[in-house]
């Protein structure tokens, strides 16, 4: 039983591994939609209290499809950076981060929103569609990098949000940055089994904000 046991880990890991690298290797950035908001997804920060490397390329990125969309002749989309931290820790709020970057860069606070308590993609996922509200069935737009797309695409669609693009952080021209590649394969099947049972649970009238720590 424990050899069968974890056999099918080891499966599960892998066909998960291999399906967010194919797809970070074969995707390709489509055209902008017209979008009601841009969704950054923080990745790490330093021991200094700053953006690491990954979240500082999507912070860019996020800030440069903003502008791109802002010019349009249409109102300009909400830019929303999500990512939590722990202060008591010393981790910092990554969303924090995030917009004072686009605030520097000459984002106008009124298209400007930090969500600083996600602490995992479902999180960000939730908690972004908290603040979109009415807005959440509107065309949007994601960034992160690409091994993380996959995975961040069905958490938001499962979140509520279904009308979505993905732009990654990296340019189509150049490889993916495979750096977090390997924790895809853990992530994927955890991530799946407390969304599930997140989604089973309210369904039968368990409070969400009763189970939105379990999804940590």
């Amino acid at each position: 039983m424990i050899r069968r046991l974890l056999a099918l880990a080891i499966a599960v890991y892998g066909l998960t591994l291999a399906g967010s690298a194919f797809f970070a290797w074969r995707y390709q950035t489509p055209d902008l939609p017209q979008a009601a908001a841009v969704i950054v997804l923080s990745a790490g920060s330093t021991p200094a209290g700053e953006m690491d490397a990954q979240t500082t390329a999507r912070t860019e990125r996020g800030i440069e499809i903003w502008r791109a969309l802002a010019t349009e002749g249409q109102p300009p989309p909400l830019l929303i950076m999500s990512g939590g931290g722990d202060i008591e820790k010393g981790h910092p709020i990554k969303g924090e981060l995030m917009a004072d970057a686009a605030r520097n860069a000459g984002v106008p606070e009124e298209f400007l929103r930090a969500e600083g308590q996600s602490g995992s993609t479902l999180h960000n996922a939730l908690y972004s569609k908290d603040i979109l509200g009415e807005q959440s069935s509107a065309p949007l737009v994601f960034v992160t990098h690409r091994y993380h797309g996959l995975r961040s695409w069905v958490s938001l669609q499962w979140a509520g949000l279904n009308d979505i693009t993905f732009v990654p952080a990296e340019d189509d021209d150049t490889a993916p940055v495979l750096n977090g590649l390997w924790m895809e394969g853990i992530k994927w099947p955890v991530n799946i089994i407390r969304g599930g049972a997140y989604t089973g649970l309210t369904a039968i009238g368990v409070a969400p904000e009763t189970l939105l720590p379990y999804l940590q």
